[in-house]
């Protein structure tokens, strides 16, 4: 039996404030106080549990009970795909990459093999750029337009358009924000590193009226006159 049915039973018991403890967890999947210590360790260092062991009543508790404890079922088809990328991956030279091959290869190994108890490091992603992204998408979702402000890449002059987004983009190693800009009118790109400031408004929009029937697809990033209308 995997460890994701073992987890996942350690935060039933929690959750019913049963305390369990590496004992109890031994004893009901019959397996050893070492596996079980590691199971527990698992669960606080690398899912990130708020584990915190009480002496009184001798088991872990959580303590915050808005944690929420959750595993992915994987079919063969799909365990299969997940090994392929993780082979592909792990021969590029990127730390990107390498990230991902050893994600890949932890969503998929079921063993007890100590190597797959590794924390995955994190990747790479400025925080700034992060709560930019996620500003952006609620806007898109929600339909509401945004205020942004923008370095221009020319001269390096701080911009402040109201935009309504379209879409997010990702093209080689950066996001592309695509929306009509007021008040000039028009649909432009935008990098999201660019951008120094995004708040949401209130305003809704509707594009159906400016983009009719038209589909702003990813290839137009790459078309030669790209940069006339970008940032």
């Amino acid at each position: 039996m995997s460890n994701a049915h073992r987890l996942a039973w350690m935060d039933a018991q929690i959750r019913e404030r049963r305390y369990p403890n590496c004992r109890m967890l031994a004893e009901r999947f019959s397996i050893s106080l070492r596996q079980a210590a590691r199971d527990i360790e698992y669960l606080r260092d690398s899912m990130g549990a708020p584990l915190e062991y009480c002496r009184l009543k001798r088991g872990y508790f959580y303590t915050e009970s808005s944690y929420v404890h959750g595993h992915v079922v994987i079919t063969e088809e799909q365990r299969q795909s997940l090994s392929y990328l993780a082979d592909r991956y792990a021969r590029l030279e990127s730390d990107h990459a390498r990230h991902l091959a050893r994600l890949f290869r932890r969503l998929i190994d079921q063993s007890n093999d100590p190597a797959a108890e590794l924390v995955l490091p994190l990747f790479p992603a400025d925080p700034g750029e992060l709560a930019m992204f996620d500003t952006l998408s609620c806007a898109i979702r929600s339909f509401t337009k945004v205020d942004v402000t923008v370095v221009s890449a020319d001269d390096g002059v701080l911009q402040t358009i109201r935009l309504s987004p379209y879409h997010v983009y990702a093209h080689q190693l950066d996001n592309y924000v695509v929306g009509y800009c007021e008040p000039e009118g028009r649909i432009r790109f935008f990098a999201v590193s660019r951008l120094q400031k995004a708040e949401r408004t209130e305003v809704p929009f509707d594009l159906a009226p400016l983009l009719k029937d038209a589909s702003i697809v990813p290839e137009l990033l790459s078309e030669p006159d790209f940069c006339l209308c970008t940032l």
